[in-house]
């Protein structure tokens, strides 16, 4: 149809030429808003970009080129909705005609859309998690929304977050989560022997936890951690511990379902000290210069030694208290007069800090002894 009206229009051109003195008469352009615009779909997904299906154009059955005889531009062609692309007819042609596709909307499914909950959600925490599509940061309420269930509870894949799209985005997602028993807290000491102690701590039942596993290390920080115990209540007791020694304890709760085992932050480092050992007064005895002279054994680890002595065979009477280095084994004590017999008891002691505050623990009194009869009097 093309070369038909071009051919009239030379011949036209041709006899106004000869009849009038006119050499040349341009050719009238031709409409296209009549021409049939087809793409390869009717539909296409959500992809973030501008959606330009490559176009046919065909007017009278005749195919038509783009950039020669039409350009293309499109409109409304990114998000969700009617996309429209207009075809505007260049060099012989004229006018525009125009076709509509549909924009929907991408799953959440889909493996360009990601969902990453990052590690360490705590039992009654909310997950900290981010939503991308092609490694771009979505926007909750406007690309998705979100619901959170099961992270109340610790355990293996038990917390699960269900996103919903929204917008440029369409259908469900459920992620599942590790969930994470809290910080234990609150632990005490209670019955502190020189060889034993139990520890006490508040309770993660309510998280649904499978017990505890209970730690001693060098130092606060937790240098050369060593598991000593695991136990199902929130209580232990240890009775393989060393005497007058600083201990540094730490618990953590544990959950294991599904043949896996999440565990909770470390406690803080909870520190007590153990009891010295009674010591075993030897003897005590008389000296020269109004002095007695008290012999005992040696204990593990001690701070050093308390040696109590008085005139009452009760010792509640006129007590008095001197102290002997941790290296010593014995004490001379200056009296008024060791012409009476004195009544002489020792204990070991301990100290330590914690907290930043000094503190002491005291071993058991050694039998009591007199200066008079102290090889031979105990009680």
């Amino acid at each position: 149809m093309k070369k038909i009206v071009l051919t009239l229009a030379v011949i036209t051109a041709l006899i106004a030429g000869s009849l009038f003195g006119v050499t040349t008469i341009a050719a009238e352009p031709v409409d296209i808003s009549e021409a049939v615009i087809t793409t390869k779909y009717e539909e296409y997904t959500y992809t973030g970009e501008e959606i330009q299906p490559a176009v046919i154009v065909k007017l009278s059955n005749t195919k038509l080129t783009r950039d020669t005889d039409f350009t293309v531009s499109y409109t409304d062609n990114v998000n969700v909705g009617t996309a429209t692309i207009t075809v505007s007819g260049i060099g012989g042609y004229t006018g525009n005609a125009s076709k509509t596709f549909k924009v929907k909307a991408r799953s959440v499914t889909d493996k360009s859309f990601k969902v990453t909950v990052k590690s360490g959600t705590r039992a009654g925490s909310q997950p900290q998690f981010s939503v991308t599509y092609n490694d771009k940061a979505l926007v909750n309420d406007k690309d998705y929304t979100y619901t959170v269930s099961g992270n109340n509870k610790a355990g293996y894949k038990t917390g699960k977050l269900k996103i919903k799209g929204k917008g440029n985005f369409c259908d469900n997602d459920i992620v599942e989560f590790n969930v994470y028993p809290t910080k234990v807290t609150g632990i005490k000491a209670k019955n502190v022997k020189q060889n034993s102690l139990d520890l006490t701590w508040n309770s993660k039942s309510s998280e649904n936890v499978s017990g505890y596993r209970v730690y001693k290390a060098d130092n606060a920080s937790g240098k050369n951690l060593k598991l000593l115990k695991a136990v199902g209540t929130n209580s232990v007791s240890l009775d393989d511990v060393d005497s007058a020694t600083k201990y540094y304890f730490f618990v953590v709760a544990y959950k294991t379902n599904d043949g896996k085992t999440v565990t909770g932050d470390r406690s803080n480092a909870y520190i007590t000290c153990t009891k010295p050992k009674q010591v075993q007064l030897n003897y005590v005895v008389k000296k020269n210069g109004n002095k007695i002279y008290a012999n005992w054994e040696s204990v593990y680890n001690p701070s050093g030694y308390q040696i109590k002595y008085s005139l009452d065979r009760k010792m509640k009477k006129g007590v008095k208290t001197v102290k002997a280095k941790a290296s010593k084994n014995g004490k001379t004590i200056q009296v008024p007069d060791n012409g009476y017999a004195y009544f002489v008891k020792v204990r070991a002691y301990k100290n330590y800090t914690k907290n930043g505050k000094k503190k002491t623990v005291y071993g058991p009194w050694s039998v009591k002894m007199s200066s008079i009869f102290g090889r031979v009097y105990k009680r």
